[in-house]
């Protein structure tokens, strides 16, 4: 019998997104049944029930779960995004923890977004080699020069959604430390995009690159709505990351071509809860925008409003 390969992967995540987390692990498991997989989860405000339930479903598709707690003081203060539409929380920094916590058997983890689906192999991901790299990323082709980060090429600056992580490489180089000075010293700086403007300032040059495939985001997307043409795309993709509008929000239209895709894994996981994650700031602007688009959209999707909008003006006097 051939022994199956272990792949680690970290997630980082609190209460709200624990129903978008058992999609991520309903897809993880379709498409990774010959693996072993190894799930490091630094979860907040979860019960002990759902860490239960959590462990039950990883079981039950061959898998094993462990759970990490961070002490709040260590991310005390932290900057985080406050424009509008600005969807992360404080959890997006225990990231930078997983060296610290995972077993010293661990030497490579692949950390994931919970705004993803997995849609192939994650083998291959896995055993990439990042040379003298603390991490493997793919580059955000949508993101400018940023020379307040020291990045002064476009391609330059990487997507922290998804990273293959050298354990002993980012502790040799102190990438936590490192990370952790910016946040403290400069939270102009990284404004925008948290921890991952910091670690993009702390590993200039020192990154490996990854294909496109392993973080698809909405720019590395045909532009289409045909699902022939889009699935066919998919044939050698592995992880579709929905870095905008997320498909789960009732609030905000997901405009990710690949967002019915999330909708499929929904329905293969035991959460299947219909409930909307509401990750907006609320403001009488983002109210008024919110209102014009439900009603264009309505408006757009009922022929027949734009029959009596035509019957009406054609018979005005």
């Amino acid at each position: 019998m051939v022994e199956k390969s272990t792949i680690h992967l970290g997630f980082s995540f609190d209460k709200g997104y624990l129903s978008p987390f058992y999609v991520l692990l309903a897809s993880i498991f379709n498409h990774n049944k010959e693996h072993s997989i190894g799930i490091h989860a630094i979860a907040t405000g979860i019960s002990d029930a759902d860490k239960s339930s959590l462990d039950t479903y990883v079981k039950s598709n061959g898998g094993d779960i462990s759970f990490y707690s961070i002490d709040p003081s260590l991310v005390e203060g932290f900057a985080l995004p406050d424009h509008e539409g600005a969807h992360l929380t404080i959890a997006t920094y225990y990231r930078l923890f997983f060296a610290d916590l995972v077993p010293e058997s661990v030497k490579k983890i692949i950390y994931i977004d919970i705004d993803t689906v997995v849609v192939g192999d994650l083998l291959p991901l896995y055993q990439t080699d990042n040379g003298d790299n603390p991490i493997a990323a793919v580059p955000d082709d949508w993101m400018p020069i940023r020379p307040e980060l020291g990045i002064t090429e476009t391609g330059e600056y990487f997507n922290a959604g998804v990273t293959l992580i050298d354990i002993d490489l980012w502790k040799k180089k102190n990438v936590k430390e490192r990370v952790v000075e910016v946040v403290y010293k400069h939270p102009e700086r990284i404004k925008n995009f948290a921890d991952q403007d910091a670690l993009n300032m702390v590993l200039v040059g020192n990154w490996y690159k990854l294909d496109p495939k392993y973080n698809l985001t909405g720019i590395h997307c045909p532009n289409t709505t045909d699902r022939k043409i889009l699935d066919s795309f998919l044939k050698d993709k592995v992880i579709i990351h929905f870095s905008g509008p997320k498909p789960w929000n009732i609030l905000t239209e997901c405009t990710h071509v690949y967002g019915y895709k999330w909708f499929q894994y929904q329905s293969l996981s035991p959460m299947r809860s219909n409930l909307k994650y509401l990750d907006i700031r609320f403001s009488p602007h983002f109210a008024k925008k919110l209102l014009y688009n439900k009603l264009l959209n309505f408006y757009l999707k009922t022929p027949m409003l734009g029959s009596v909008k035509r019957a009406i003006l054609g018979h005005r006097p």
